[in-house]
């Protein structure tokens, strides 16, 4: 086994020394962890390049983007309501962490235009997973939507 030499007492000061002095010619360096020095200079997403204040590489909308990571599902994730949220991070409506609802972007193909975001998609057959167009239907706003549930429940077919 190779063994390190240990250093003397004379580089043990010499190194002492340098480090004084470079210090001195140095001011503020050395004196704030690296934590704060990340706050105050915030890195970039290498892909976007957004502002981000933590250690990662990357925004929240880009961690798990090409396969980086093995629990990648290729941009789908299930939303806990049972709706399909779609990766599109520069998307007009998307959220903060860059997901869309897939039954609002099948909507939109159908029609040819970006939906206002007043607008409510509704599913039909009231399953949010199934996201064909010819269970989708587009209402104006919340008001719309609302009466129309109310006239499901007294039974109106017709509306």
């Amino acid at each position: 086994m190779l063994f390190r030499k240990r250093a003397s007492a004379e580089d043990e000061e010499r190194k002492k020394a340098y480090q004084k002095k470079w210090r001195a010619a140095h001011p503020g360096h050395g004196t704030i962890t690296s934590r704060e020095w990340k706050r105050k200079h915030p890195g970039r997403c290498k892909q976007c390049g957004k502002k981000i204040d933590t250690y990662a590489n990357y925004c929240p909308a880009h961690k798990g983007v090409l396969g980086r990571n093995p629990n990648w599902k290729g941009g789908r994730a299930k939303h806990s309501a049972g709706y399909i949220k779609i990766l599109i991070p520069n998307h007009p409506h998307a959220c903060s962490r860059g997901y869309v609802l897939e039954h609002r972007l099948v909507m939109e193909a159908h029609l040819g235009r970006t939906l206002l975001p007043t607008e409510i998609v509704h599913h039909i057959n009231g399953m949010p997973g199934d996201n064909r167009i010819e269970n989708l239907m587009l209402f104006h706003g919340v008001g719309e939507h609302v009466s129309y549930h109310s006239s499901m429940k007294r039974g109106e077919k017709n509306v």
